[in-house]
């Protein structure tokens, strides 16, 4: 058989042919050619390419973390592409390169066979998953082939001077859009030119942020860019006509904007409603993975990313962790006066003091859950955190504990399907849970389902963003214990 080799993991080969990709055991294997791999003294090495912000802050932070849980020495070597060596008492047993550019190029490099994996700070686009599955690497916007590693949020800000304090979500897409160009339609100054400012357009970043915005990474407006996100924190200070979208740990002496809804509901970047998402500008961060054989070693190491311990290691290089933390009542005030003043004429009294009731006997937990827009299937940063509360599950993290999954709806369409709907999405993600626990709970955790329907709005209605924000299944730890059988 002759091809082009594409990888070997220390057990199989997989092999570019005629016929199309063919992968074989090694063993008992002659190989003739330049490339061929040293059997004998095989170390598996892995490629990852891709945005510059994760190459060069969190994953080499979340690679020398491993290798310190598995006790094992670590050499770097710097350059264009940094090198990491991770060896024990017998020898070399990864080889990592890390190459830092842009979501874009590592795409591009893991279809040019130049990566094994790629980092990426948004999410893969329809053209690129085409691509890659017509180049034999499987299709990469399917469950299984990305990791959400860590969570990151940006912040709208302006210049020293300006005196606009808030701005909506409709009202930022409006100004990317070209449809808002004047201070004044936001509250400021009538005839004051905005001046925009982003990060380079390559920044996965910002790609993200136009996508979610306009619906498309290309705007027609005139925008100042900078590849330094802290030189364009100085430059946007220095520009009381400045309007920017800056990532919240990078906001150096530029002023925030405060998000609001059209209905008057405020959202504030805490670490808590990133990790929930509740902030509208919250970004997964990824790491994407082609259906091709990796070594144990490496399969071993992005399972670690998942860990209590990883987490860790993202909160101490400035991201958002998935990990999950609780969040007390005494912290839920705003969203409980956000429910009450919300509440339209169909959500009774009542109903919001069974909500209270509950709540009162509970924790909510960080990890929430929401849906592709118009499907019932859930989203990527969704299907990443019930991947982590089924391994929290797995290593008895939740022994003798009684969780509740806890869904809700937007307030459009009567509140008497609202409530339905809210009960089939909370039941539709432990359903989801099971699966990946192989069809049934561990023993000694209780899970119970229920909906509250449109009770308790994060966003506002009158916004797509609102809606689809409205649309969730929360994760609720009951303060008592539950009652398990051995």
């Amino acid at each position: 058989m002759t091809g082009e080799l594409l990888s070997f993991d220390g057990r199989f080969l997989q092999l570019e042919t005629e016929a199309g990709v063919v992968t074989m055991k090694a063993d008992g294997v002659t190989c003739t050619g330049e490339s061929c791999p040293d059997f004998d003294n095989f170390v598996p090495r892995i490629r990852i390419s891709g945005a510059a912000r994760l190459g060069e802050l969190l994953l080499p932070a979340l690679i020398e973390g491993y290798a310190r849980s598995e006790g094992l020495q670590v050499e770097r070597e710097e350059g264009e592409i940094v090198s990491y060596s991770l060896s024990n008492v017998d020898g070399d047993v990864l080889e990592v390169t890390i190459r830092s550019t842009t979501s874009d190029q590592g795409f591009i490099d893991l279809l040019e066979a130049n990566a094994d994996l790629v980092m990426s700070a948004r999410e893969i686009r329809t053209s690129e998953v085409e691509s890659l599955r017509e180049a034999g690497l499987g299709h990469l916007d399917q469950a299984g082939h990305s990791k959400v590693i860590a969570l990151d949020s940006l912040v709208p800000v302006t210049g020293v001077g300006q005196s606009v304090q808030d701005v909506s979500m409709s009202e930022l897409a409006a100004v990317f859009a070209g449809q808002i160009t004047d201070w004044g339609a936001l509250g400021g100054q009538e005839g004051l030119p905005i001046h925009l400012y982003l990060p380079s357009d390559h920044s996965g970043f910002a790609q993200g942020l136009l996508e979610r915005l306009t619906g498309t990474e290309t705007v027609s407006v005139s925008l100042f860019r900078e590849d330094d996100t802290n030189t364009l924190a100085d430059v946007i200070a220095a520009d009381p006509q400045a309007l920017g979208v800056l990532p919240s740990r990078a906001l150096g002496s530029a002023v925030a904007l405060g998000l609001v809804g059209e209905c008057g509901l405020r959202s504030v970047p805490r670490v808590t409603a990133v990790k929930t998402e509740d902030y509208p500008l919250s970004f997964p961060l990824f790491v994407y993975i082609p259906e091709r054989p990796l070594a144990p070693v490496v399969d071993a190491m992005l399972d670690w990313f998942r860990t209590a311990d990883a987490q860790l290691v993202v909160r101490r290089a400035g991201f958002v962790d998935q990990g999950a933390v609780p969040i007390g009542l005494e912290v839920q005030g705003e969203r409980l006066a956000n429910a009450i003043l919300s509440a339209g004429d169909e959500t009774s009294l009542a109903t919001l003091k069974t909500l209270v009731s509950d709540m009162y006997t509970a924790v909510r937990l960080s990890p929430t859950f929401r849906f592709q827009e118009g499907s019932s299937d859930l989203d990527i940063v969704s299907r990443s955190s019930l991947m982590t509360l089924a391994q929290g599950l797995l290593d008895g993290r939740y022994y003798g504990q009684k969780l509740k999954l806890v869904g809700f709806s937007d307030g459009a369409g009567p509140a008497e399907a609202n409530q339905s709907l809210s009960e089939a999405r909370a039941l539709s993600v432990l359903n989801d849970l099971l699966v990946m626990l192989g069809g049934e709970l561990p023993s000694g955790v209780v899970i119970q389902t229920v909906g509250y329907g449109e009770a308790l709005p994060i966003g506002c209605d009158e916004s797509r963003w609102g809606r689809q924000v409205n649309r969730r299944v929360e994760l609720w730890l009951e303060n008592a214990p539950a009652q398990v059988s051995q």
